[in-house]
């Protein structure tokens, strides 16, 4: 693309709108140890919409940037006109590894996030089923039980690894990682009863027949 078609053409750059040298809206270390919202005040101020430049193929993107929009009544006019905005079509990973190639970066746009009506409105819904007020409050119970096995079998295990004020830190409590065990048995838990409630919708379809 020519430099006069860039789309970014004419916008400040980071340091003309009195932010960080280098300023990158999906750096991680920017969101390391807290949400930059003085940053995000003055782009809000300065420039709502705003093009954030990047080198082509970083992150996993070949482009050279992307925009930027950090005011709520755009953001909520753009997430309700998927006629126009799309999740799908360059996924909403805001950072993928370089040189991802073409089959890995479609599996990427395969999560709900990354999804536009119908599509995500039929994933959506089947998804929402699974925390109705009674579905959450029969998990509470399921989950209070699980919480409770797991923490005898530390206790049974000597010592172990719990999550305490944001990182990982060892207990002489359990053999395992008690931290770990919980969230993981409660998704693979959800994602057991997706599956089944997927291969239900299946079943329920007329089945295709093939004839010689």
């Amino acid at each position: 693309m020519a430099a006069a078609e860039h789309p970014g053409q004419g916008y400040a750059s980071a340091e003309a709108l009195g932010l960080p040298s280098g300023f990158h809206a999906t750096d991680p270390q920017i969101y390391g140890r807290r949400v930059p919202r003085e940053l995000f005040a003055k782009l809000r101020c300065s420039a709502p919409i705003w093009w954030n430049p990047q080198r082509r193929g970083a992150d996993g993107f070949d482009d050279e940037g992307f925009w930027v929009v950090s005011k709520h009544d755009d953001i909520k006019d753009i997430s309700r006109r998927s006629d126009i905005f799309s999740s799908h079509m360059n996924g909403a990973v805001p950072r993928l590894e370089e040189g991802i190639s073409a089959e890995e970066f479609e599996t990427t746009k395969t999560v709900l996030i990354s999804q536009d009506a119908p599509e995500h409105t039929k994933l959506r819904n089947l998804v929402s089923r699974l925390f109705t007020p009674r579905g959450m409050a029969a998990l509470r119970d399921v989950l209070e039980q699980r919480a409770e096995r797991i923490v005898r079998a530390a206790l049974d295990g000597g010592e172990g690894e719990f999550v305490l004020g944001g990182e990982a830190r060892r207990s002489k409590v359990g053999s395992t990682k008690p931290g770990d065990e919980l969230p993981r048995q409660h998704v693979d838990n959800r994602f057991a009863i997706l599956l089944a409630r997927l291969h239900d919708l299946r079943q329920r379809r007329p089945a295709e027949r093939t004839h010689p």
